[in-house]
């Protein structure tokens, strides 16, 4: 077992915002603090379970990455929050209906693009890359697999999905499109052209590209390996306008959205989080070796 500077903990669930932090916390039951910034089931060096909250967007999310990283050396790393959903809308008659992830569902990233990083030149935009640790297929094929199988995450959603009804939320696999703003303008040209670049994406967020670069660049240890996995949940819609859109699509509807739902998200990750912590305990020999 390799202990980092603090101690060393199997598991690190890496949180944002505020609300993100919160339903970890109380979903995971993870209320004490182990050492500021890092709470646990108990106080003390070694730890299956830790919760914590990293910077806002990638590079300042890779820094905290690296540190968590050197602090505990964990196994796993869990990205776990709230995302925006890509998606198109379809109109029959005076009805709309969105096709995509909906609100409250959850997305687990199977391929990290980090869409900011190009050079635009007259009437085109070239995407430019440098190396990235995606989540291992194995690992999310068998969690997703687990997932999709059972109820029992859902059962530990501990807040009522905003609105009428009672929809149950879904759980998928899918790419991820890391930004370092928020896609929250359907007529932007840059939001449109990176949804017609990247046209398998099924979630936006602004961390998985730094995480992933984070994870790759600490590979220099032949006996340490780390995993991660980003677990997100739906909190807005991401689209494209069409070019004759005549609705008014504004970024503060696509705020309204994401803060009406933004609890019930973060809610629906923090319990498809925790059943995964319980897989990733039970698969951990098999998922640590040999995981491609």
């Amino acid at each position: 077992m390799l202990t980092g500077r603090l101690g060393h903990t199997r598991i690190v669930v890496a949180t944002v915002i505020e609300e993100e932090l919160a339903a970890a916390k109380r979903i995971l039951r993870c209320n004490v603090a182990s050492t500021p910034g890092y709470w646990g089931k108990k106080r003390g060096n070694d730890h299956d379970l830790l919760v914590t909250r990293i910077a806002r967007s990638n590079t300042p999310a890779a820094l905290s990455v690296r540190d968590l990283l050197e602090a505990w050396r964990p196994n796993f790393v869990v990205l776990c929050g709230i995302a925006g959903g890509v998606g198109t809308w379809s109109e029959k008659g005076t009805r709309k209906t969105w096709h995509g992830p909906r609100e409250g569902d959850v997305v687990v990233g199977q391929f990290v693009h980090y869409a900011d990083y190009a050079k635009h030149v007259d009437n085109a935009t070239k995407m430019r890359y440098f190396p990235l640790d995606h989540p291992p297929s194995r690992l999310v094929e068998t969690l997703l697999d687990e997932l999709q199988a059972s109820d029992k995450w859902r059962k530990a959603i501990d807040i009522d999905r905003p609105g009428r009804g009672s929809q149950s939320p879904h759980i998928l696999g899918g790419e991820f499109l890391a930004t370092e703003s928020l896609a929250g303008s359907p007529k932007r040209e840059a939001q449109r052209y990176m949804l017609r670049f990247f046209e398998n994406a099924v979630a936006v967020d602004m961390e998985s590209a730094g995480v992933a670069r984070s994870i790759h660049e600490y590979r220099r240890e032949v006996l340490y390996n780390p995993r991660w996995i980003s677990v997100r949940g739906i909190s807005d819609h991401v689209w494209a306008a069409p070019d004759d859109a005549q609705d008014d699509f504004t970024e503060s509807k696509n705020q309204a959205q994401r803060e009406r739902f933004r609890g019930y998200a973060a809610a629906t990750a923090a319990a498809a989080t925790k059943e995964i912590v319980r897989l990733l305990k039970r698969f951990e020999r098999d998922l640590l070796v040999g995981t491609g």
